[in-house]
Order: C-alpha cells, then sequence, then structure tokens
C-alpha cells in the first residue's frame, strides 16, 4: 500500500489520485481515499498525480513487491 496524507483535502475538498506509468498510460485512479493498493501494478517507476480542488502535485513513484 501507498499511503498518501488527505487531512488537507478533507477540509478543502475531494482528493484525487491517479498514477501513471513511464509511457503515459493511467495504471489507477482513486478518489478520496489515503491508501491506495499497488499490489496489482508491476514492479517499476510510476509517476503519481494528486489533485485537491485546482492544485496539483505530481512526484515519482517506485514500487517493488
Amino acid at each position: 500500500y501507498v499511503i498518501f496524507d488527505n487531512n488537507q483535502a478533507n477540509q478543502r475538498g475531494d482528493m484525487l489520485v491517479e498514477l501513471f506509468d513511464l509511457t503515459g498510460r493511467k495504471v489507477l485512479k482513486q478518489i478520496n481515499e489515503n491508501h491506495v493498493n499497488v499490489n496489482t501494478l508491476i514492479d517499476g517507476f510510476y509517476i503519481y498525480k494528486i489533485t485537491i480542488n485546482d492544485k496539483v502535485q505530481t512526484g515519482k513513484l517506485t514500487i517493488k513487491n
């Protein structure tokens, strides 16, 4: 599991979490959850995108199950 802190999201609006593989294909999308089950994804590098209202944060994520 990957844990995202959504304490501020609950106060400001919905939180959307999206994961993309390195080709840009969306492999996961979750709304208003502070944990994401990545056990179904293959090991590798991913890009995450967290959107809360009009604010977006992106970053890199390495998965090794």
